[in-house]
């Protein structure tokens, strides 16, 4: 399990009512367990980023966590924000509204928690996305 100590480079800790505040903008409710690991780190880069999957490639590897408020180096611009990444790739239909982009990887694609299972995708983006 992920906790604070495995994050660095982590935006400003939010409370419970940014992150309800984040769940009616976007109309879900997140997974207890990710909303767990936000209120302990709100976002930010980890030490321990590859993971072995089950499928090819068989690893992952997180470049970073997407924070649900605040994002000093891009001045809070919600584009760089949860709400923002999921509704932008939500309203062009490119992403399932199940699906809540929450961390970036290295192969320019999003980790995605499917908000009514629990389940964890990797999406992959077929162009690269220049405001991200």
């Amino acid at each position: 399990m992920l906790n604070k100590d495995n994050f660095y480079k982590c935006e400003k800790k939010i409370s419970i009512g940014d992150l309800h505040a984040c769940e009616n903008k976007l109309g879900i409710t997140i997974p207890n367990s990710l909303k767990e690991l936000y209120l302990n780190c709100n976002g930010g880069m980890v030490y321990k980023d590859i993971w072995k999957t089950t499928v090819p490639p068989y690893k992952l590897q997180i470049s970073i966590f997407i924070p649900i408020k605040y994002n000093k180096d891009f001045r809070n611009d919600p584009d760089f924000l949860i709400e923002g990444t999921a509704s932008k790739f939500w309203d062009n239909e490119n992403l399932p509204k199940e699906l809540l982009p929450f961390a970036l990887d290295y192969s320019n694609g999003f980790l995605c928690i499917n908000i009514n299972t629990g389940a964890i995708y990797q999406y992959l983006r077929l162009e690269w996305d220049d405001t991200l």
